[in-house]
């Protein structure tokens, strides 16, 4: 565990600007409550599951609307999110 510690600290030093910038995104990101995770999407596994699909598929469901969320924040409404699934249908 020590080790890992000091090689990310390391991997910190070594990219100081590159962790900072990263850093200042990170909390844009959050003061602008976008959506990074599949948490943060207006829908979820029991929404996919309610359409009819089944184990991993609702996983792999949820990970592509959360890329087209990310591309295009707009999407992240209940209603458009259900119906980008059933295109998928």
């Amino acid at each position: 565990l020590f080790k890992t510690y000091l090689d990310i600290n390391q991997i910190i030093y070594d990219n100081e600007k590159y962790f900072n910038k990263i850093i200042d995104i990170l909390h844009e990101i959050e003061e602008n409550n976008e959506c990074y995770t599949i948490k943060n999407l207006n829908i979820n596994g029991n929404d996919i599951i309610s359409l009819g699909y089944k184990n991993e598929k609702i996983g792999e469901i949820l990970n592509y609307l959360l890329e087209e969320v990310i591309k295009d924040p707009g999407l992240n409404e209940k209603n458009i999110l259900l119906d980008k699934v059933q295109r998928i249908q």
